[in-house]
């Protein structure tokens, strides 16, 4: 539609403005007033010159032709054959010519029509409209042509580009044209409208247009196209440059405001542009700049191939290894509006983007506004969502992402939050000054004062005692059922943890501090205990056993292993450093390696080491001190 508002409005406003229904109606009056006042008989080879007033009185305006001119038996119609008109401006160039083989003029209705055709065109033949059937109306100075019209503009008859465009794009080539045909055509002098009615169609050079009418406002007067109006069951067809191509447009009611250059759709809009397609309360086509905007109730669609939305919406935590993105993939985002230009697109306000395959959700996101940039037809490049933004697994609602600020890179596959960003993860959650999602690593990094809090159960709730054989932890709830571990920086994985600068870990039943902490995690829901923590660096951790004697451990390393046999589940604490000391309620030891087996409640020093303290009877001692070195 646009490429009308390009080609008509110029090409209407040079025609129109040639006064094409001022010279009908001067016709049509010359048909009646100057007809040599014979009552009855036939006139041949009529010609009437009417001439401009001063000071261009030499200058002929008009000169009408008629071969001959026939009084009807009812004595006020007269029957006209090979009727001419030519008009001139004040220079002498010829503008328009008109032509009709055949037509009556009734004196007393003052009205002149046929049921054959009238053809008119300007002199350089860039305008023309032809058509069957007519009615001119002096009285109201209306024109109404009632079968087959089809009316040609040629192209280069256009002007300069619309004023404020923000494209330096050529005009089209001289000699296309745009072509309207449509069943019926009326144009009132008094209102301006010319309309077209009944299966309309507009073609021109990459563009096409269907409506049932079609009305133009051109004001006699002022000689120039304000608006070209389509209604009922309107479909516009044209062709961008890629990576939109050709672009499909429908609705009830399109409006072309000539000052504005801009296309409005209302009544259902919708628009299909490749691959993409979308639809809104009002749609606002801007052709010249490759715009689309939509109002209220914004609604964008396309494949999700080359997107990976459910990819960088993982939740929170480490997830499966995600599977490929199904052929059906397809993303949907809705907004109170949008807009779209050639390779970026802009969503405002309640924006929700989700993905899915089929009837399953892969994953949503909301936010207040967002932004996305996209390399070729759909390959996103970069994605900035802000304002309260929440991004969600599909159909995990106990898993989340939230942020102000939110950006994801598609050459990095990483989506990076800022602004208070948080996540949780089932029963697991954190914080930090910034979240980064590596999705081609499929983890998740956050850093900056960062916070993780998962159910003791997961952290290894019995990593001071043992446990019955092979019997699962069930978690806690409440602040003594949780386990929370402070730090500069941590990176989920799959099944571990890794954490780095200034570790503060709290847990019911053990505090551990140190520089790097790494642990290997159950699959999140899965309340079984972690099998492996390593503590490294300035090591210092404190745990209660069974009776709630604290076990005090001092250390450059300290690993905890959990290994489950056939009848229990072996623990161990492997405590190194130069040396590496434990302090329980009977004394301390020092070595360079001491491994407290915590199924057995025994201690074990290998090579040289040193006891300071007394040992209780054997049988109220949890952790027995042996008599001689036990070797590893």
């Amino acid at each position: 539609m646009n490429l009308i508002s390009r080609t008509k409005d110029r090409a209407w406003r040079t025609a129109w403005s040639l006064s094409l229904f001022s010279s009908l109606c001067l016709l049509f009056s010359c048909l009646a007033f100057h007809a040599p006042g014979q009552t009855a008989g036939e006139v041949k080879g009529y010609k009437y010159d009417e001439y401009y007033p001063p000071p261009h009185e030499t200058q002929m305006k008009s000169r009408l032709e008629g071969a001959r001119a026939q009084l009807q038996s009812d004595g006020r119609t007269f029957l006209v054959t090979g009727t001419k008109l030519q008009t001139f401006s004040e220079s002498g160039a010829r503008e328009l010519i008109i032509e009709t083989p055949r037509c009556t003029y009734d004196s007393s209705r003052k009205t002149v029509s046929s049921s054959g055709p009238l053809y008119t065109q300007t002199a350089d033949g860039k305008y023309s409209i032809e058509g069957e059937g007519f009615l001119w109306q002096a009285t109201n100075s209306s024109l109404f042509i009632s079968n087959h019209v089809h009316s040609v503009i040629l192209s280069d008859l256009l002007a300069a580009p619309v004023a404020g465009a923000l494209t330096n794009a050529p005009p089209p080539a001289p000699g296309q044209g745009v072509q309207i045909f449509s069943d019926q055509f009326d144009y009132q002098t008094n209102t301006g409208l010319a309309t077209y009615r009944g299966s309309v169609k507009v073609t021109g050079t990459n563009m096409a247009l269907k409506s049932e009418v079609l009305t133009l406002q051109m004001p006699v007067l002022q000689r120039e196209l304000k608006t070209i109006t389509a209604e009922q069951d309107v479909e516009a067809d044209y062709d961008l440059p890629p990576p939109q191509g050709h672009v499909h447009a429908t609705g009830q009611h399109a409006l072309y405001t000539v000052g504005t250059g801009l296309v409005q759709l209302t009544g259902q809009p919708t628009w299909q542009a490749g691959v993409r397609e979308g639809s809104g309360d009002e749609l606002v086509i801007d052709r010249t700049n490759k715009i689309f905007r939509a109002f209220g109730h914004g609604y964008l669609k396309f494949p999700g191939q080359g997107f990976g939305m459910a990819s960088f919406m993982p939740g929170a935590a480490p997830a499966a290894a995600q599977a490929p993105t199904p052929t059906n993939s397809v993303v949907e985002i809705r907004s109170d509006n949008y807009e779209l230009r050639t390779n970026v697109a802009f969503f405002r306000k309640d924006v929700r983007i989700e993905e899915s395959a089929g009837a399953e959700s892969k994953g949503q996101m909301t936010c207040g506004q967002a932004m996305f940039t996209f390399q070729g037809t759909n390959q996103l490049e970069r994605m900035v969502a802000e304002q309260n933004v929440l991004i969600t697994p599909g159909g995990q609602p106990g898993r989340w992402m939230a942020s102000e600020h939110a950006v994801y890179t598609g050459a990095t596959a990483q989506m990076e939050l800022t602004e208070n960003p948080r996540w949780q993860y089932d029963l697991r959650e954190g914080r930090g000054e910034r979240i980064v999602v590596d999705t081609e690593r499929n983890e998740m990094i956050v850093s900056g004062e960062a916070l993780m809090r998962l159910p003791a159960s997961e952290f290894s709730q019995s990593m001071a005692g043992a446990d019955a054989p092979h019997k699962p932890v069930a978690p806690q709830t409440g602040t003594n059922g949780l386990a929370n571990i402070f730090c500069q920086e941590y990176r989920l994985r799959n099944t571990n943890a890794t954490f780095r600068g200034g570790v503060y870990l709290t847990h019911p039943q053990t505090t551990w501090a140190c520089e790097s902490l790494t642990v290997r995690l159950p699959p999140a829901g899965e309340h079984i205990g972690s099998d492996s923590v390593l503590a490294e660096q300035g090591v210092d951790f404190t745990m209660l056993n069974e009776k709630g004697e604290k076990v005090h451990g001092l250390g450059d390393r300290a690993l905890y292993t959990s290994v489950p046999t056939a009848l229990v589940t072996n623990k161990f604490v492997r405590l190194s450093g130069k040396p590496a000391s434990l302090e329980t309620t009977n004394g301390i030891i020092e070595n360079n390696l001491i491994v407290v087996d915590l199924g057995r409640n025994m201690l074990i020093a290998s090579g040289d080491y040193s006891i300071q303290g007394s040992a209780r009877a054997m049988a109220t001692n949890k952790f027995q001190m042996p008599k001689n070195k036990l070797l590893k």
